[in-house]
């Protein structure tokens, strides 16, 4: 009886420890947890997520000017393979200094490369 015991518990802690390493954490971009309304101004959207990674000014046919403020973020695949995983871009874009327009331009997944190996 004893011995059904000790097989029995270490089946199951394998078990439990082999469910639990595969454990994957949800990642959220911090523009979906922190609401973003069409209409803000630039300044107050600035002053709530800060600078961006990038942006570009251009005028439209109706020359007003629009600018397009690109925010990068990584998410990794899961805490254990913290070199994998990918890249989002999202673009806000504003005419006349409000938001009239907010997407995803590109997905990249990346891997770390050990480059010394080569």
């Amino acid at each position: 009886m004893k011995h059904i015991n000790i097989k029995i518990f270490s089946i199951l802690f394998l078990c439990i420890t082999a469910l639990c390493s595969c454990n994957t954490k949800k990642q959220i971009s911090r523009f979906t947890t922190d609401k973003v309304e069409l209409g803000i101004s630039k300044s107050n959207f600035l002053a709530k997520f800060g600078q961006p990674f990038s942006q570009t000014q251009s005028f439209t046919h109706g020359n007003e000017l629009e600018e397009k403020l690109h925010y990068k973020e990584k998410f990794n695949l899961s805490p254990l393979y913290k070199e994998t995983g990918f890249i989002v871009t999202t673009i806000f874009t504003f005419q006349d200094s409000k938001l009239i327009k907010q997407e995803i331009k590109e997905d990249k997944m990346f891997e770390q490369c050990d480059c010394q190996k080569q």
